[in-house]
């Protein structure tokens, strides 16, 4: 890891944050085209309408997702 984003890490205050410095350290290590195809596919997945129907922070996982979970331990 750069330095730099180690310390950008070190005194990010929430996971979004921290989350974002790894994205922005990782970033900088790929090649133009890899980063050209990532941002592409997170295009293509916007434009889907994936995002739509997606969980968000607060939604409530349905049961049977819980008991599946459940019966696995």
């Amino acid at each position: 890891m750069e330095k730099i984003a180690a310390v950008t890490l070190a005194h990010a205050d929430t996971l979004a944050d921290k989350l974002d410095a790894q994205a922005a350290a990782s970033a900088k290590k790929l090649p133009p085209k890899t980063s050209a195809a990532f941002a592409q596919g997170v295009e293509a997945v916007k434009e889907a309408g994936i995002m739509k129907n997606a969980k968000k922070v607060g939604d409530r996982a349905p049961l049977i997702e819980i008991a599946r979970i459940f019966s696995m331990i």
